[in-house]
């Protein structure tokens, strides 16, 4: 097994940094400070220019991976037709999600979704909100 080299390393320092909910509570400037100091003790030879773009990334993938599930959750729920190549997907996914829907954490879904109010946010926010009234309505039944 071989070693992350110093990008990989720093992609995982950014992907934790974006995602671990207690550096999320931190203000921007302590989790700056402190990927500062991993950076200069691990990986010094990662740039400024190249740290923004791992970032620029790890945001963009983030947003591309909500987005993916947000548009396949009401397909999976039976909520809208299949598009090309969606069935396979589907029946990856299989009867099992429906009944994980209790565990999905709606507020962290909402956290996670971009904070500007384009259509496809809105819709997506309304979406979750319709899966969580589900659920809601599952666990009285």
């Amino acid at each position: 097994m071989r070693d992350f080299s110093h990008r990989e390393f720093w992609i995982f320092v950014m992907t934790v940094m974006h995602t671990e909910q207690t550096a999320k509570i931190l203000s921007r400037e302590q989790r700056v400070a402190i990927e500062e100091a991993i950076r200069k003790q691990n990986c010094p030879d990662i740039d400024y220019p190249e740290w923004e773009e791992i970032e620029r990334n790890i945001v963009s993938n983030r947003d591309k991976i909500v987005s993916g599930f947000m548009s396949m959750l009401p397909a999976a729920l039976g909520k809208r037709q299949l598009i090309n190549g969606e069935l396979d997907i589907l029946q990856m996914l299989d009867g099992k999600f429906r009944d994980s829907v209790k565990n999905i954490d709606f507020n962290f879904l909402k956290n996670c979704l971009p904070k500007n109010q384009s259509d496809e946010t809105k819709r997506a926010l309304a979406f979750i909100d319709e899966v969580e009234k589900l659920k809601q309505d599952m666990n009285k039944k």
